[in-house]
């Protein structure tokens, strides 16, 4: 079976992924411009900001270890700031293999809230429906969930408060949990506690698939937000054509992944493996 190829819009920065979208935006929709206070449902964006590293699971403090939640969940919300309009929320992509970006404000607090409850770090939901909608994205092996795409969504005000909820619940934690006290032994794949540390680290995955569906987007829905980075000065400079040459490399085995024994984060995919070639 033949699929068409569809165009990018955003080469066309007339066209608009939806006809609610098209003629003049709502002066009174409260996601036009600068966010609203009830946006932001933890820090506020104060300054410029900047990804933290990955933390040291075998030193790091409670301190550092707010430190890194903070610095995710904010980055999240300061990147999706990004688009203008509540409708801007609830368009698929124009080539209909991701959801909405509705789904992607919500569904890294879901996995924290699933996730925690899993690992026996706290016994309540917030809210099951939310945490079975926003639980799983696009699965590649099973095409059919993209059928969520024809749903009606919770409003962004609605996922806004389950944001809420789920930073006080997840910093609340940080801050009693017994496991990140000072002089703690190192935090494995054994510890209930790395949970959290795996939350932290899929709400960065989707940063970066946030801003891959954000870069899709026309630039009508589009506005920069204040405490974004300025552009490397790579950005202003006239393209170059550089010449790629093939470099010979002799037979060898190269190791992939991190060692069990590394004091950090690692995903089930980055386990140490050796290839020969």
């Amino acid at each position: 079976m033949e699929t068409a190829l569809k165009r990018n819009p955003n080469l066309d920065l007339t066209t608009l992924l939806s006809p609610n979208l098209k003629g003049k935006k709502d002066p009174t929709d409260p996601l036009i411009g600068p966010r609203p206070d009830w946006w932001w449902t933890g820090l506020r964006p104060t300054e410029v900001l900047h990804v933290m590293p990955i933390p040291n699971l075998a030193t790091c403090t409670r301190h550092e270890i707010l430190d890194y939640f903070d610095n995710g969940w904010l980055i999240t919300e300061v990147l999706l700031s990004a688009l203008q309009g509540e409708r801007a929320f609830f368009d698929p992509p124009y080539h209909q293999l991701r959801h909405p970006l509705i789904f992607y404000l919500c569904h890294p607090a879901v996995l924290y809230i699933n996730k925690l409850r899993l690992a026996g770090l706290i016994h309540e939901s917030i809210d099951p429906y939310f945490e079975q909608l926003f639980e799983t994205g696009v699965d590649e092996m099973s095409w059919d969930d993209m059928s969520k795409n024809e749903m009606d969504w919770p409003s962004v005000r609605e996922v806004v408060e389950y944001r809420r909820s789920t930073y006080k619940i997840v910093r609340e934690l940080i801050e009693t949990l017994p496991a990140l006290e000072d002089g703690h032994p190192p935090i494995t794949m054994d510890n209930p506690a790395w949970a959290l540390f795996l939350g932290f680290e899929h709400e960065r995955i989707h940063m970066e698939t946030s801003s891959v569906l954000l870069q899709e987007l026309p630039l009508s829905v589009l506005r920069r937000p204040e405490p974004w980075p300025k552009l490397h000065p790579s950005a202003f400079a006239e393209s170059q054509t550089v010449e790629n040459e093939l470099i010979a490399v002799s037979s060898k085995t190269v190791t992939l992944g991190k060692p069990w024994e590394e004091p950090c984060f690692g995903w089930d995919n980055e386990v140490r493996v050796d290839v020969p070639y």
